[in-house]
């Protein structure tokens, strides 16, 4: 619901009364499960300034960067370890994205 609050003041902003598309950046650390996502979005966009758009869901696979040897790597978890190094002291640099990236205008 608060991804249709936000397109929903966007839409005020540009004057507009629909768009025609969202984009959407969604990390595979972020909590979000595509699939319940896609479903919980078809639903709550009806009537509002979404209904009708296409939503194009851009998964974004999670990277982490060792703060010991600095090795940037692909990640599943917050507790995998460096791969190179074995240290468990990780920074995420990407992969907890869940935002919108775009709104189309129709």
């Amino acid at each position: 619901m608060n991804i249709i609050e936000i397109a929903t003041e966007e839409a005020y902003k540009a004057n507009t009364a629909k768009f025609s598309r969202i984009i959407l950046d969604i990390g595979s650390l972020s909590g979000v499960e595509l699939d319940a996502l896609e479903f919980a979005m078809e639903s709550a966009k009806k009537a509002t300034v979404l209904d009708g758009a296409d939503v194009q869901i851009n998964y974004i696979q999670a990277r982490a960067r060792c703060r010991q040897c600095g090795h940037e790597f692909g990640v599943d978890s917050v507790f995998n370890v460096c791969e190179k190094c074995q240290n468990y002291d990780l920074e995420i640099i990407q992969g907890k994205e869940m935002k919108i990236k775009s709104l189309i205008l129709e």
